[in-house]
């Protein structure tokens, strides 16, 4: 069993939790790249890479790589859809891996250009939010207050649609999209 980390945790994680026992394998972690990135432009990102070094590390997929690969599956693709890459077989991402024993230049130019794709991506999300909000008032509905992620899709029907249009970029990305009747197939 591994865990994935926020970027307040990596500097905090005890050291005698690296292993599961004696002679045991490292324990495993995950590492979302938008976190590693954040890491990496510390002030002085060593002390938890060194860390770092001491776990399995499994780097999960970019978001943008994650859009755009279930932007093509069925439900049932995107409900078996695992976001980790080997990074054999995705050069990019083993460039991570070295980042973790030695970064350099173009690891933290890398993180800074991760950063800023990172930030356009929220503002559009909250662009897209605000769209869904202003169609929703227009059409009388009260906007509501959400404990969590968990309850907003619960009671908010159109959810869905921001969902839709964000993984389709605004539909300009073809995409699977299941109705309760049947899976048609849009572009």
């Amino acid at each position: 069993m591994g865990g994935v980390i926020d970027t307040n945790q990596a500097s905090q994680l005890p050291r005698y939790l690296m292993f599961t026992g004696t002679n045991q394998p490292k324990k495993k972690l995950t590492l979302a790249p938008f976190i590693f990135g954040e890491i990496l432009l510390r002030a002085n990102p060593d002390p938890t890479l060194e860390l770092l070094r001491g776990f399995d590390i499994t780097f999960g997929l970019e978001v943008n790589a994650v859009i755009q690969t279930i932007s093509g599956l069925s439900e049932h693709e995107m409900q078996r859809f695992e976001p980790f890459v080997n990074p054999i077989f995705v050069p990019h991402y083993e460039s991570f891996y070295s980042a973790l024993s030695l970064p350099t230049e173009r690891h933290f130019v890398w993180a800074e250009h991760m950063k800023n794709d990172h930030r356009r991506f929220c503002g559009d999300m909250m662009e897209r939010a605000n769209v869904v909000r202003q169609r929703l008032r227009r059409q009388g509905a009260e906007i509501e207050k959400y404990r969590d992620l968990n309850h907003a899709i619960d009671r908010l029907p159109s959810f869905k649609e921001l969902v839709v249009s964000t993984v389709t970029s605004g539909g300009q990305r073809p995409r699977e999209l299941a109705t309760h009747q049947s899976s048609i197939r849009r572009s």
